[in-house]
């Protein structure tokens, strides 16, 4: 692993020398972040993927998602990861989901979700009030989040005090396009 963070740093350093950028590195305890996805995108996504014929697949979630690359960009600008079915249902990361996503079924699919979205930022862009009710989501979301003391993870501090954490005994593991459904550990 070290070699690997070594080559890492060098393409980075690299990448943003000729961008004319500074990179800062940091090695050990990191912090892991949820995407926080925007309710109003959502609803707006929601609406125009209808209008796309591509149907929501409602998920029993919080605001919150598992740790995406985009994950602190959403705490800086409203953001949305959509997730939409391929024609299959399998998960993503597998070797079956490659195979799915070849196919003219799926292609079809990410064309609809496509269209939906450029049709999300188009009623963002146009619509009188939209873009505040956007950008007020998110303040309300971080507002709402600073309430909670946020742990790095991973960590070694024992938590003395149950409160102090958001990870609970409970956690949900998703189970595809049925939503969140919770299971004890």
């Amino acid at each position: 692993m070290p070699r690997f963070y070594a080559l890492s740093a060098i393409g980075l350093t690299s990448i943003a020398e000729c961008l004319g950028l500074r990179v800062d590195i940091t090695q050990g305890e990191y912090t892991v972040r949820n995407l926080l996805s925007n309710i109003q995108l959502g609803y707006l996504l929601q609406m125009n993927a209808y209008h796309c014929g591509v149907l929501a697949t409602p998920r029993k979630s919080p605001r919150m998602m598992p740790p995406v690359d985009v994950a602190e960009v959403s705490r800086v600008l409203p953001t949305i990861r959509p997730i939409f079915y391929i024609g299959s249902d399998a998960m993503p990361g597998t070797v079956e989901f490659k195979n799915a996503s070849k196919t003219s079924a799926a292609h079809h699919y990410a064309q609809s979700m496509a269209k939906a979205l450029a049709m999300t930022a188009v009623d963002v862009l146009h619509t009188p009030g939209t873009l505040a009710k956007v950008k007020d989501d998110l303040k309300a979301t971080l507002e709402e989040e600073s309430k909670f003391k946020f742990l790095p993870f991973p960590t070694n501090k024992q938590v003395q005090d149950v409160s102090e954490s958001l990870v609970t005994i409970e956690m949900p593991s998703d189970l595809g396009l049925v939503g969140w459904a919770w299971r004890s550990y």
